[in-house]
């Protein structure tokens, strides 16, 4: 039996070593992925302009001439160290778009930038876009790389647990055991200390990079694959898209929401959750007759812990149309949203981000180890003898 766990946890490996390495390294980067990108890109991030913000509709108002045939589909106000405004911006006319996000002076209403997230061109502001569509689907189009990567994160929870089983001592219940199973001794040759660093590395990460894997599996595969297998075992709510009336009928509407209104609308609907509440992200669809509003506690990081609550606002009434509240829900609802949130390392905030980064490059060094012992015990057994994994 333990023959054959070493076996699968050697090729389980071999076959995900490539993408484990890719996935260390973006992931530990991207756990500070607003931070670099304002590093590499400070004219986005920082306003020139001084003085009071604009109201939203007005700064909407006066960059909407600049966007030259782009319509506004959803507005990111300032937060989380970031001063500048964020817009997404679609074509006017359906066709690809130039560009979808546009930086905005929240003072003057000059647009400082823009950018099309994720495109691959030498240039500082695509980097980190290009990272992210790198580490969630592998910058392809469609859903190949996103399932491919899905599919390679479940792998490699299984891999972690075959490793565990393998590490784990036979004798657990001494202490001395475990302490030599979770240190590197002194003495032996190098390839003896990787092996006990790449054992004893893979005790200590076990339980971080096995939810690291779980999670990112669910990210990308939550539709196809956990939403179905989780209501088999605890209920799941429908998702706030699917509990919209089919049809809207705003045919009688006076007037629609504007920006600043459906934000207005969101916080009052949201005040018997919040202290405080406050919108920092109003999106538009008009095709279902809503605005999509994320409301967080006014003061604090809307990223960290469970993250912002999102409401669906009739964008004629303002009345609230459907909810996914990030202190509500079911157990099941919970395990799916806030995956994200666990697998950024935001859900504990800064410190949760330092600890997946530190997570992501310590499972890069426990698979460049891991190649080196299988390399040595592949090309020269018999000058190197070494335990079973």
């Amino acid at each position: 039996m333990r023959g054959a766990l070493a076996w699968m946890h050697r090729y389980v490996g071999l076959s995900l070593a490539a993408l484990l390495l890719m996935s260390g390294l973006t992931g530990s980067l991207l756990a500070f992925e607003r931070e670099l990108d304002a590093a590499l890109n400070p004219e986005l991030f920082h306003r020139s302009g001084v003085g009071p913000d604009l109201s939203v509709d007005a700064l909407v108002a006066r960059v909407a001439p600049q966007l030259q045939g782009m319509v506004i589909t959803e507005v990111h106000l300032p937060h989380a160290g970031q001063d500048t405004v964020l817009l997404d911006t679609a074509s006017a006319d359906g066709s690809p778009p130039r560009y979808d996000q546009a930086f905005v002076d929240p003072a003057n209403g000059r647009v400082l930038g823009t950018r099309l997230w994720g495109k691959l061109e030498p240039a500082r502001r695509n980097v980190i876009p290009f990272l992210y569509s790198l580490h969630y689907s592998l910058h392809t189009p469609g859903e190949a790389g996103k399932l491919v990567l899905g599919g390679a994160a479940l792998l490699w929870f299984v891999h972690g647990c075959f490793g565990l089983a393998l590490a784990w001592p036979r004798q657990s219940l001494r202490r001395e055991t475990w302490a030599r199973v979770l240190s590197v001794r002194s003495g032996g040759d190098a390839l003896r200390r990787n092996y006990q660093l790449h054992r004893a590395g893979g005790l200590w990460l076990a339980a971080l990079s096995l939810v690291i894997a779980l999670t990112g599996a669910m990210l990308n595969l939550k539709e196809p694959l956990f939403r179905p297998v989780i209501s088999k075992l605890v209920t799941i709510s429908p998702a706030p898209a699917a509990q919209l009336p089919v049809q809207i009928d705003h045919g009688q509407c006076g007037s629609r929401l504007t920006f600043e209104t459906a934000a207005a609308a969101g916080v009052r609907n949201a005040a018997s959750h919040y202290d405080a509440a406050w919108a920092y992200r109003i999106g538009r669809a008009p095709q279902l007759g809503v605005f999509v509003v994320a409301v967080g506690e006014a003061g604090s990081n809307p990223r960290y812990g469970l993250g912002p609550s999102w409401l669906y606002i009739d964008d004629c009434t303002g009345e609230p149309l459907a909810a996914d509240w990030a202190d509500g829900g079911t157990t099941g609802d919970v395990a799916l949203r806030e995956a994200f949130q666990v697998h950024s390392g935001q859900i504990a905030g800064l410190p949760g981000r330092i600890l997946v980064s530190a997570g992501g490059l310590a499972v890069v060094a426990l698979v460049a180890i891991g190649l080196r012992l299988w390399w040595r015990r592949r090309f020269a057994p018999s000058r190197v003898t070494l335990p079973t994994p």
